[in-house]
């Protein structure tokens, strides 16, 4: 049975609007997914929304609506603003799907069956922006820079410190797991640097997944989150499509989140018997300015949704694809996206058109005309553009 090339972008946030910067990250699984079916692969390509946490739990609070409501309403808008950007994808998941919270269960019960949970306190800093533990001497969390809250309550443990050597050897053997290398080699220096035993179940929220035969506790929003890649492919209920998919050949994630998806999540799979992803394939953070033009002295900025109707969305796209690094941090702007359009869409391709056209239209009546003898350059061209 031959592989099917599958390929993941993040679970976003459920708690508010898709942003520039997770378009961005969907704009280059797409163009991945597109190009791999041009060479004739089979693809399968997943997004998703990640709808459950405590910083769903009090945006839903905050807007006087159930957590239920809020998540409903921003799985549509993730919907419909990759619709209006042409980003296509064979499984959206959600989170609040039954059959992923089967998958979730079923993974938990893997680990504990193998004897990699067990039960007991934690007491500790918590980033409910990043939804993170933080380390008890650090007052903001490390990656967004806000403060952390201390938290105390009743939990099960994964026992990650299990697989420090384990990750380690893995690294080794696979340089490559993770793109570009430097963010492979800040992975590894972490591990290096020694893992603790990892809290994946809460007891101070009510929204999420329930534990099997203990109900007081819900799972951490990471381990439900990093089990949709599973749950998308399949498992556990379709376990031939399953292993047509799995281990996934490209997860695409944003620098802020890799530690979820080079530690915890290969430990997770590796403790449940089964195989890590191929590659993790990390960009940078971007500093967006991305303005509308507006009155004199006003400025706003502009949603995912009032881009696709300011620019077509091939414009867009190409302005991420062709200016944005993808291994490294960027900064861009709207006038930024302008210029390039205007570069090299609007003149150089848009003026090379005109021209081809203007000379079929005086030479060949508007015709593409048949191919002439082809010489040397014109071979060489072609299986360029092959490759």
């Amino acid at each position: 049975m031959s592989k099917t090339f599958y390929l993941t972008t993040p679970l976003y946030y459920g708690n508010a609007a898709p942003h520039v910067g997770q378009v961005y990250t969907t704009v280059v699984a797409d163009t991945i997914a597109r190009y791999k079916r041009l060479i004739g692969q089979q693809v399968y390509s997943l997004a998703g929304i990640d709808e459950h946490g405590l910083k769903m739990e009090r945006a839903a609070r905050e807007r006087s609506l159930k957590p239920r409501r809020l998540a409903d309403q921003y799985s549509e808008e993730f919907r419909q603003a990759w619709d209006k950007l042409g980003l296509h994808f064979d499984h959206f998941v959600r989170t609040t799907e039954e059959h992923h919270g089967e998958a979730v269960q079923e993974l938990f019960h893997r680990l504990k069956k193998n004897r990699f949970i067990y039960q007991g306190e934690y007491r500790g800093n918590y980033c409910v922006n990043c939804e993170a533990y933080v380390e008890e001497d650090l007052a903001n969390c490390p990656d967004c820079g806000g403060p952390a809250e201390l938290i105390s309550e009743a939990a099960y443990f994964f026992r990650l410190s299990s697989f420090q050597e384990k990750l380690l050897v893995f690294y080794q053997d696979n340089p490559d797991f993770v793109i570009p290398s430097s963010r492979m080699n800040e992975i590894a220096s972490l591990v290096k640097g020694g893992l603790k035993d990892l809290p994946v179940t809460r007891t101070s929220l009510e929204w999420g997944i329930k534990v099997p035969d203990d109900e007081k506790h819900v799972f951490y929003v990471w381990f439900n989150a990093l089990t949709a890649y599973l749950s998308g492919a399949g498992f556990p209920h379709d376990m031939a499509r399953f292993r047509k998919l799995w281990p996934a050949d490209v997860q695409l994630v944003g620098r802020d989140i890799l530690r979820f998806h080079a530690v915890y999540w290969p430990a997770f799979l590796m403790a449940a018997g089964l195989e890590p992803p191929r590659r993790i394939v990390t960009h940078g953070w971007s500093q967006f300015d991305i303005q509308k033009p507006a009155a004199a002295g006003e400025q706003r900025v502009v949603t995912c949704a009032e881009l696709s109707e300011l620019l077509p969305a091939d414009f867009v796209k190409y302005y991420l694809l062709r200016d944005v690094p993808l291994g490294g941090d960027s900064e861009f702007s709207y006038p930024a996206l302008l210029n390039r359009v205007n570069a090299d869409l609007t003149n150089d391709l848009g003026n090379l058109t005109s021209r081809v056209l203007k000379m079929l239209e005086n030479y060949f009546n508007s015709a593409i005309p048949e191919p002439g003898d082809t010489e040397g350059g014109d071979e060489e061209l072609r299986r360029f553009s092959k490759e």
